[in-house]
């Protein structure tokens, strides 16, 4: 004869009975973390490249305006005199072999990146047609500007015993329209220093 267990007693039998799984509040709540999670780990990787970004283009633009720094040392330090031509706002250079002309050209927005020209047109007064640029002035984009920029002779050397000195200062920024594509890849980097010329022969 079989006995039948009362339904109290058979515990084994309603735990067994009871369906396993999460409830509607815990789904919520892990989805919720998960959420934030991967929001956090998104804001810091965007920071973290929108950083190395910026590191990238001002390292580019501190070469560029080393390459330019180094060209205008060279020449200048070369030239036996330097002058400031009003008429034109340049920097005059005479030297045994001739004479070179320096200048700074503002920004034309939204056709031309600001450069640094040089010129051996043989007047005092060439015209801009004549300079060639330092940088790469015609790439809006890729290219370098120069945003500001300014040269020069200070006039307590300009015709005393010592050699003239010339002071340089500059400052460069991604090609004017750089940033209609890709705002933090927009950096700026400032130059400035004092060369002075060989002794006036």
């Amino acid at each position: 004869m079989m006995r039948v267990m009362p339904s109290f007693l058979c515990i084994k039998c309603q735990a067994s009975s009871v369906k396993k799984g999460f409830t509607l509040v815990e789904l919520l709540v892990v989805l919720g973390l998960l959420s934030a999670t991967v929001a956090s780990t998104l804001i810091f990787l965007t920071s973290s490249l929108k950083g190395a970004n910026q590191a990238a283009v001002t390292g580019e633009l501190k070469q560029n305006g080393q390459v330019i720094m180094d060209q205008l040392e060279r020449q200048i330090r070369g030239a036996a005199s330097a002058k400031i031509v009003a008429a034109d706002s340049n920097l005059m250079l005479s030297s045994p072999t001739g004479t070179l002309h320096i200048r700074c050209f503002a920004p034309v927005r939204p056709t031309l990146n600001g450069y640094i020209g040089t010129s051996t047109d043989p007047s005092d007064a060439p015209g801009a047609g004549t300079y060639t640029s330092l940088t790469n002035n015609t790439d809006l984009i890729s290219g370098i500007n120069v945003e500001t920029c300014s040269l020069t002779v200070p006039p307590a050397s300009a015709g005393g015993l010592s050699p003239a000195v010339v002071a340089v200062s500059f400052t460069l920024t991604n090609g004017i329209s750089a940033d209609t594509l890709r705002p933090d890849l927009k950096g700026s980097a400032y130059f400035q220093t004092t060369i002075s010329l060989r002794q006036s022969q």
